[in-house]
């Protein structure tokens, strides 16, 4: 990850693809959210949330309550 990281410091787009939520909470800028093969969301900076990209995956308002939260 350090050299995506120097990369992007340098301007290069890196296109990075990953199922993992810590992982791309962890090394990207910007998140891109595709469901059912279209774009549904762009998340980036602090909105960068397992929540967020959980939501965003399932093409859900922001704003929902996930069922793993509601079981809490």
């Amino acid at each position: 990850y350090q050299l995506l990281r120097k990369l992007a410091d340098q301007g290069v787009a890196i296109l990075f693809y990953s199922t993992d939520y810590e992982e791309l909470i962890g090394c990207c800028d910007r998140v891109a959210i595709f469901y059912d093969g279209q774009l549904t969301r762009e998340l980036s900076g602090a909105s960068i949330t397992e929540h967020n990209i959980v939501a965003s995956s399932l093409n859900l308002p922001l704003e929902a309550t996930l069922p793993e939260e509601q079981a809490l």
